[in-house]
């Protein structure tokens, strides 16, 4: 079964996505939407909730966003937790 949202399936929305990008996915939401993990297979996993709000996972997550460049686009999936520490990590990449 493909994931599905209000804008399409998934798989066709995630290939539209700039060739920079990384992608950071709450854990649980690819646990429970395996097309979610297919369509991004470099994706960094995280575990949602408010233990992910903590500098060593910001440090982490800055570790991978190494690899895309300032102009590129950081894309979390995921719960209220994994928008804002991928925000944070947004302002801080480079």
């Amino acid at each position: 079964m493909a994931t599905r949202d209000r804008w399409g399936p998934f798989g066709a929305r995630a290939r539209g996505l700039p060739r920079d990008t990384l992608a950071i996915v709450d854990a649980r939401v690819a646990r429970l939407h395996p097309g979610v993990r297919r369509a991004l297979p470099g994706a960094l996993l995280v575990a949602g909730g408010e233990g992910l709000k903590r500098l060593a996972e910001v440090e982490r997550i800055l570790q991978a966003a190494r690899a895309v460049p300032r102009h590129g686009t950081l894309l979390a999936v995921g719960g209220g937790t994994v928008g804002d520490v991928a925000a944070v990590a947004a302002h801080l990449h480079r």
